[in-house]
């Protein structure tokens, strides 16, 4: 069995309603969808969603990279040896995980299909029937706050990240209305996007401590580690890492410090579902819970999240693989039914998703 064809299809599907963020608004996801086919025809699909401001490449990026950079090198492999085309990848081109997980997410879908077998299974099996899914509230009004807040909860959702910026009173009232209907029926999870200095983080720890929120996420920008330690230091209102977590070697610096009890990991700013179990495995070793998932995006990548939750009990519930729980339409047959606060484990073979062909050719980015 030897790869014969790598496809790349850049989409832009859009959003149910706008989703606005530190990062920005946003009407529209864009994703890059990956079909690796062998000379027999056996054939996986992955795809990876990034998000502007938040990830290292573009869409664009990504394009270039698998089909002028990872696709040279990877024809002719056995799709079968993953771990050998990954180090292949690495050893090609320094970073561009985003790149190379969406051409390692196809790899495990071949294999899974191949063998018949969901890509938990190469996981050491699911020790979950279902995953609890995290509800998401953007930077809206107390009064829809309120009205969402009680939408999630009807849903089945017992938790919810509020999304803040900057301004300060505004996130108190935003997350004093969602506790107003949310009591003690809901955790509350609080997320900057880097959008604080350290001063204003401050500020914002004092305002949310009343709450009882879970966490506050990545109050600072990326690179601000050392000012991530100092507040953590100062702050009753647990944190939690995310976009300061890029590699395993950031992850280990977090974990190091001692004083951040919560990281976020994700398969596309990882490197692939087998650089993502790593990282779980690591920061369980560590004592720390595990956030596993990414809010925007198409079906494919969300699966691959769900068969990493599902094996093992490292990764909390409230899950933040919904993607599909925002977008109006997906490129695949079955579209993730995410309309409760829970999801079965994925059971079919592969990621358990085909490629639907005309919504592929649909929302294609021309040129």
């Amino acid at each position: 069995m030897k790869i014969a064809n790598v496809e790349v299809f850049p989409v832009i599907v859009p959003l149910k309603k706008a989703a606005e963020s530190a990062h920005g608004a946003a009407t529209e996801q864009g994703s890059v969808v990956i079909r690796i086919t062998t000379g027999g025809g056996e054939y996986g699909v992955g795809a990876v969603d990034p998000l502007p401001g938040y990830d290292e490449e573009s869409m664009e990026e990504m394009v270039a990279i698998v089909q002028g950079q990872l696709t040279p090198r990877i024809m002719g492999e056995d799709p079968r040896r993953i771990r050998r085309i990954v180090d292949i990848m690495d050893a090609a081109v320094p970073r561009h995980l985003g790149s190379k997980a969406g051409v390692e997410m196809a790899l495990f879908d071949l294999l899974g299909k191949t063998l018949g077998v969901p890509v938990h299974a190469f996981f050491g099996g699911r020790v979950k029937d279902e995953i609890a899914l995290n509800g998401w509230l953007g930077i809206v009004n107390p009064d829809k706050a309120r009205e969402e807040t009680q939408e999630m909860l009807d849903r089945g959702f017992r938790s919810l990240k509020v999304k803040i910026n900057a301004d300060i009173a505004g996130a108190r009232e935003r997350v004093g209305a969602v506790k107003s209907v949310a009591g003690d029926r809901m955790k509350v999870r609080v997320d900057a996007n880097e959008a604080l200095n350290l001063a204003q983080a401050r500020e914002a720890v004092r305002a949310l401590e009343p709450f009882g929120v879970e966490y506050l996420e990545q109050p600072m920008p990326r690179e601000k580690v050392e000012d991530f330690i100092e507040l953590a230091k100062f702050s009753r209102v647990k944190l939690m890492a995310d976009e300061s977590i890029q590699d395993m070697e950031s992850l280990v610096q977090i974990l190091k410090c001692g004083t951040i009890p919560f990281v976020k990991v994700k398969v596309q700013k990882m490197g692939g579902l087998l650089k993502t179990y790593q990282a779980v495995q690591v920061a369980e070793a560590f004592g720390v819970p595990v956030i596993l998932g990414h809010g925007f995006g198409l079906t494919l990548n969300t699966l691959a999240e769900l068969h990493l939750a599902a094996c093992t009990p490292a990764v909390m519930d409230g899950c933040e693989s919904v993607g599909p729980i925002k977008m109006a339409d997906d490129v695949v047959k079955e579209p993730l039914i995410m309309s409760r606060g829970v999801v079965p484990v994925p059971t079919k073979p592969g990621l358990g998703a085909d490629l639907e062909e005309a919504k592929l050719k649909k929302f294609l980015v021309k040129g």
